[in-house]
């Protein structure tokens, strides 16, 4: 579980990455068209003023947009850190609830998960696997999910 968690979370990490260069290259682009404005002055005097006009207002809302979204870029991946962590906490308890929910069950609906033997003789009862040998293993297991959410990956 926590290698496919790990892999998704690295996936997620990529495509974050990808965001912030692009939304890095967006508020770049009014120096671009700054430069070929100035190269191609007189093609733009062939222009209307009209045109000219909603071209550049054109210009000013979208690297407005641009300055938005590199601001908001930090609460953006910081939201998304805690829905990854939400997200892991939610499959461990729900795992947790269905061992606990499946563990209570009575009747023929009950499936069976851990197979003991028992041993009547004279000097009393005997379980193989031992009693103490399944809840180590369950104890254990556990612990496996708690160490995935604490170890896992942050996103930030």
């Amino acid at each position: 579980m926590k290698g496919h968690y790990s892999e998704m979370v690295d996936d997620i990490i990529k495509k974050l990455e990808d965001l912030v260069k692009m939304v890095n290259e967006s508020r770049s682009l009014r120096e671009e068209e700054d430069l070929e404005h100035t190269k191609m002055g007189q093609q733009a005097k062939n222009k209307s003023m009209v045109l000219q006009k909603k071209e550049d207002e054109l210009k000013r809302r979208v690297m407005r947009l641009a300055r938005i979204n590199h601001q908001a870029l930090g609460t953006f991946i910081r939201l998304t850190d805690y829905m990854i962590l939400e997200t892991l906490v939610k499959i461990n308890q729900s795992s947790t609830d269905l061992i606990l929910n499946e563990m209570a069950r009575e009747g023929k609906e009950k499936k069976c998960f851990i197979q003991t033997f028992v041993d009547f003789n004279d000097t009393g009862v005997f379980f193989n696997p031992a009693v103490g040998d399944v809840t180590e293993k369950f104890a254990k297991e556990l612990e496996a999910m708690l160490s995935v959410t604490a170890d896992f990956t942050r996103v930030t």
